[in-house]
């Protein structure tokens, strides 16, 4: 299967490339877990605007609408409607304009934009930080970008689920690199499962929504593999997202690890570059889908549906920064690690009693089918 390493392409055998992880425990097999509960999340009535503020707000939409064609043939580009939105078909961003920007900008001064903004139909830097806070205020992932699911908390006048700051907060990571982490400690399971799905379908993910199917988004914290002795460190987080047959929202969080560790640095991986040594590798961020299966060592495993293609340590400091890359073919699983060591050299790893819990949780429906997996930095 080829390898590809920056400038270079050479051939590696599929034997080393399944050779990825082989010392490890060994999981017992998963139990039948109770049925879960559901919990909706609270909607708070709207509450009327002041004539005052309608009035105020439609002198301000008048006067600035004005002068509307003309900023149009400047530098910004006309915003799409809001229904447009709505509907989930576009996006209202940064470098846009136009009527559906000024009712927006309306609709989160209503909501309590501190500081408040001037409905001048103009999404600049402003308004990217107030959509930024009302979503971090919402549970919502804070990208700065007007989407289908920060409308609909809008439009709903969702309840806060932290009061909302006056200092912007800083520029957020998009695309499929990362976001930055939100404190889901204090919402509703529904809030929580609404905020991972937004973060999966930011990051490029695909969603499944059908009844019992499996969403997984693990959210990586980069960590030398030579950290804890060269044994790995838990300091992931794996969460999983499912609807129950009710349309019932469930929610489950897991300690976990997405990165190999220095202790199988020379016995395993593939030597990408031809200097003679092995190259340990780790799961590129990105979407994948999974099935579940065993193994003969490793107990109960969830393999990929595809081939993988993962970064790769060419000069062996412990960091995946060295822009070289290989094929892993489909040897990149879902497995139990141990307590004191995470057991991988690129697998998904949680340790035992975590693991038993996430299998129990997975299976909790009967068989999931394809499971689908997000990969981002957070």
């Amino acid at each position: 299967m080829p390898t590809t390493v920056t400038g270079s392409t050479r051939s590696n055998s599929t034997q080393n490339t399944q050779r990825t992880e082989a010392q490890t425990p060994t999981a017992p097999a998963a139990t039948t877990p109770p049925p879960q509960t559901t919990e909706a999340a609270p909607v708070e009535a709207r509450q009327p605007a002041s004539q005052g503020t309608v009035a105020a707000s439609r002198r301000v939409a008048a006067s600035e609408n004005t002068g509307l064609t003309q900023r149009l043939s400047g530098a910004l580009v006309p915003a799409p409607t809001l229904d447009a939105v709505r509907n989930g078909t576009a996006k209202i961003a940064r470098g846009q304009q136009g009527d559906s920007v000024a009712d927006l900008q309306r609709k989160l001064n209503e909501a309590g934009a501190t500081p408040p903004l001037t409905a001048d139909g103009q999404f600049g830097p402003k308004t990217e930080a107030a959509v930024a806070r009302y979503q971090v205020s919402r549970g919502l992932p804070d990208t700065g970008v007007l989407g289908q699911q920060t409308l609909k908390a809008i439009d709903e006048n969702r309840a806060a689920v932290q009061p909302q700051v006056e200092t912007p907060p800083s520029q957020p990571t998009r695309g499929t690199t990362g976001a930055r982490a939100v404190d889901t400690s204090r919402m509703t399971e529904a809030q929580k499962y609404d905020h991972f799905k937004g973060l999966i379908e930011e990051n490029g993910g695909q969603f499944k929504s059908g009844p019992n199917e499996r969403n997984l988004l693990s959210m990586r914290t980069p960590t030398n593999t030579n950290a804890n002795g060269r044994q790995g460190v838990y300091d992931d987080k794996t969460v999983m997202l499912w609807t129950d047959s009710r349309g019932g929202k469930h929610v489950k969080e897991y300690r976990s690890n997405t990165e190999p560790s220095a202790r199988y640095e020379g016995r395993m991986g593939e030597d990408v570059n031809g200097d003679g040594r092995r190259d340990l590798g780790r799961v590129r961020t990105g979407y994948y889908e999974f099935n579940t299966g065993t193994s003969t060592t490793l107990g109960n495993v969830l393999r990929p549906t595809r081939s993988m293609t993962v970064d790769r340590d060419t000069n062996h400091d412990g960091l995946f920064n060295d822009n070289a890359s290989g094929s892993a073919g489909q040897s990149m699983l879902f497995h139990k690690g141990g307590n004191n060591m995470t057991g991988s050299a690129g697998c998904q790893t949680m340790p035992p009693a975590e693991y038993n819990r996430f299998w129990k949780d997975l299976n909790s429906g009967g068989r999931p089918g394809n499971i689908g997996y997000t990969l981002i930095n957070g």
